[in-house]
């Protein structure tokens, strides 16, 4: 794990030399003083000793330097970027935005959309990018040897470059010098020392961020969490004996580099020579993007309770391999290390953070693209479902934006849902906070997809029937218009795209103009004034909007029907006051999951349930810290209700039934009492979360893996119907509901 920022790099006067015959001996401890800004470690001023030529003068105890210059130039990359450049460039930046010291996200969008306007999306980026925090560096990539382990003796003393193999040194060996000067090897440090080490060593406190899921930024209720953590990290030892170590370190190391060495010289495990070592290297990530790399901070490290010094002392300066061999002759003991602190410690992540301008230029476009893109690498859950067509979706979004109008909201909404369909994703959604073209009003309509025409199921505006097809929306042939519209929608079915797609059509401005096929196979053509929102609330989004209660009318007196859309049924109350009833004098029970519930699902599913069950399995993405991704799960169990149903039931889904009732669906339809009928559902349950983008943006998506409780896959899978019903536009014409009369001879075929 590597935590690290920028590189600072020590510009004050060499440390001073007291020894004998010219060797060089150990540079000074530095003592606590207090300063206006900086945190301090405790004084534990050291008097530890070292001997050369016999001789063991007291060690001087100073105070070291404030460091000076940038500590980028004390940090290397270890990987170049993997992907596209506009690729990890965006996975770098959202982990700035998420992970970095500063918790003003929306700060770091502002700066990078102001960037976006005057530099191209190329290596330049790199470096002006990095100039606008001290947090991040821009540095070079320095390609990892696959060398051999090299040993060199000399007395009791190995000289060891670490590499490829294992480490067998000779038992009289009881000091070993490792040679750093070569950054190549430095991917080999670890599993060296370890080999060293003849126990664990603590390395000391790492904090960093949590992300439990990605916490929606939007005010209010999020069902996932960031918080502030703190690991301590151990390397594991495995040598055989005790030996004196020092390592021997170039003028630059990397992020992991510099966490295990300053980590073993703050326990006292080991001696630096050569180079000062910086703290910041050690708390940062390393991004690699093209041929070069983004080094930032996202951590603090801290010893025995408090953060590590900015700096940590070379303990002898020395320009020599006879030099550093020399020195460690003399070693007996290391000395503690103190020092100021003066690097801003991580604050507290803010996930809402204040107001995003509206200002809408073509690099607020491109960093709007890019955070998206790099929250959704992160985050999304479902890319080994879905694929990864949104890396190609990113580049052909960012050169669309290249020919728009600064200010064009319209044109960006159209390229922002062309990029999130790739996602294919029911919760993908996109919201432009900004807009002013609102429609005027609606279609008060239901639509239905019937072998793939688009057919009103339900009217409640003037001059459109129910059974009518439409064949041209606006001039455009319908299928036509169907095809570009769901290419700007996320869904991860084909039932639900259309579905998404038919709401579109719904919103009108001005007039719409639709050709229109009744079932006897007339057309014609007429404008539409749109119809007020309490029109629209006339007609059922999906299903119908039939109250619950015993289908009397239907001659099914003996099935008893619940409606669990929102607009019918909000609450479950009256439907379990009726339970005892129910249970009584029901031959069958109809659970009607067409539409969107707003009932308590969980509660209402224990009434069908005699044996404890539990609800899907939510899978959270979880990062503790920038580089250690998990998934965590959780369970929720229920208990039977009072009183139970277990008579037969049949429960109606659509291509409508999305989220929550897929998540009712899947706590029942398993149960040998229950058939599915219907139409294939939406396919996408899971919480759903948001990011807020630069310009005013947000997209939402489904922020945790969801299974279905036996743990089999969900999502693009979705309920499949037991019963499949087609409707026809006869049906819709005559009033007929398919779906609830195939339900009902369900029903009655089984209590023969």
């Amino acid at each position: 794990m590597k935590k690290t920022l920028s590189a600072l790099f020590l510009t004050s006067s060499l440390w001073l030399l007291a020894s004998c015959g010219g060797d060089p001996t150990p540079a000074a401890a530095d003592t606590a003083s207090s300063t206006d800004d900086g945190l301090l470690l405790p004084d534990t001023t050291s008097t530890d000793t070292t001997t050369q030529d016999a001789q063991t003068p007291v060690e001087d105890v100073t105070e070291i330097p404030p460091l000076s210059g940038s500590w980028c130039a004390s940090v290397i990359a270890p990987l170049k970027g993997e992907r596209a450049f506009s690729q990890d460039f965006a996975r770098a930046h959202v982990g700035i935005r998420l992970f970095g010291p500063s918790a003003d996200w929306i700060q770091i969008d502002a700066q990078l959309s102001s960037l976006l306007n005057e530099v191209a999306m190329d290596a330049t980026l790199l470096e002006t990018y990095a100039t606008k925090s001290d947090e991040i560096c821009s540095v070079d990539v320095v390609t990892q040897s696959e060398a051999p382990l090299s040993i060199t003796l000399e007395g009791d003393i190995a000289v060891v470059v670490p590499g490829t193999g294992s480490l067998e040194l000779p038992d009289e060996v009881n000091r070993v010098l490792l040679d750093l000067r070569n950054p190549e090897s430095l991917s080999h440090l670890r599993s060296t020392l370890q080999a060293l080490l003849p126990q664990s060593v603590g390395l000391g406190s790492q904090k960093q961020r949590r992300f439990h899921g990605f916490p929606s930024q939007s005010e209010g209720w999020t069902h996932f969490e960031v918080s502030q953590q703190s690991v301590d990290l151990v390397l594991e030892g495995t040598g055989s004996k005790d030996r004196v170590l020092a390592v021997f370190t170039g003028p630059q190391l990397t992020p992991d580099a510099s966490l295990v060495i300053g980590g073993l010289r703050m326990a006292n495990e080991l001696s630096i020579m050569g180079h000062d070592l910086h703290s910041a290297v050690a708390e940062s990530t390393s991004s690699g993007i093209g041929a070069s790399a983004l080094v930032w901070r996202s951590a603090i490290l801290s010893h025995n309770g408090s953060p590590w010094p900015d700096r940590i002392p070379a303990d002898f300066d020395v320009t020599t391999l006879e030099e550093a061999i020399s020195a460690l002759a003399g070693i007996t003991n290391t000395p503690s290390v103190v020092g100021a602190v003066d690097r801003s410690l991580l604050e507290a992540y803010d996930r809402e953070a204040g107001t995003i301008s509206d200002e809408l230029k073509r690099g607020t476009m491109k960093s709007s693209l890019l955070v998206a893109y790099g929250t959704l690498d992160l985050f999304y859950p479902y890319f080994d479902v879905v694929g990864r067509g949104l890396d190609d979706a990113l580049l052909d979004a960012l050169e669309e934006v290249e020919i728009l109008s600064d200010g064009d909201r319209v044109a960006f909404r159209t390229a922002l849902g062309r990029f999130m369909h790739h996602i294919h994703d029911g919760h993908g959604f996109y919201t432009d906070y900004a807009r002013e073209d609102w429609w005027d009003g609606y279609l008060a309509i239901q639509i239905q997809r019937v072998a793939n025409e688009a057919v009103v199921r339900t009217s409640a505006h003037p001059g459109i029937n129910p059974g009518d097809t439409i064949v041209k929306i606006d001039g455009e042939a319908s299928a036509s218009w169907f095809e570009d519209t769901m290419s700007t929608v996320s869904a991860s079915s084909s039932g639900y795209a259309f579905v998404q797609a038919a709401d579109k059509l719904k919103e009108v401005y001005g007039t719409r103009t639709l050709t229109l096929r009744d079932p006897q196979g007339v057309e014609r053509t007429e404008t539409f004034q749109p119809e007020p929102y309490e029109t629209m609330e006339q007609v059922a989004w999906g299903g119908t909007m039939r109250e619950s209660g015993w289908l009397n009318d239907l001659d099914a007196p003996g099935i008893f029907y619940v409606n669990m859309a929102a607009s019918v049924t909000p609450d479950e109350t009256p439907i379990v006051a009726q339970m005892a009833e129910i249970k009584a004098q029901a031959s069958g029970m109809i659970l009607d999951m067409r539409d969107y519930p707003y009932l308590h699902i969980y509660e209402f599913a224990r009434n069908f349930h005699t044996n404890p069950f539990t609800a899907p399995i939510f899978t959270f993405p979880t990062w503790e810290g920038a580089e250690d991704f998990q998934w965590t799960e959780e369970i929720w169990d229920f208990l039977p209700a009072d009183q139970v149903y277990t008579g037969p039931i049949a429960l109606l889904v659509s291509n409508k039934s999305v989220s929550a009732a897929e998540c009712f669906a899947q706590m029942i339809m398993d149960l040998d009492n229950v058939t599915v009928v219907g139409q294939q559902s939406a396919s996408t349950n899971g919480t759903i979360t948001d990011v807020r983008l630069p310009g005013n943006f947000q997209i939402t998506f489904t922020g945790m893996l969801l299974l279905s409780p036996d743990g089999s896959p969900f999502h693009g899978i979705g309920v499949v119907p037991d019963e499949e019903v087609v409707p026809t536009a006869e049906d819709f014409e005559t009033g007929t509901d398919p779906e609830l009369s195939r339900a009902i001879e369900v029903l009655i075929e089984q209590s023969l």
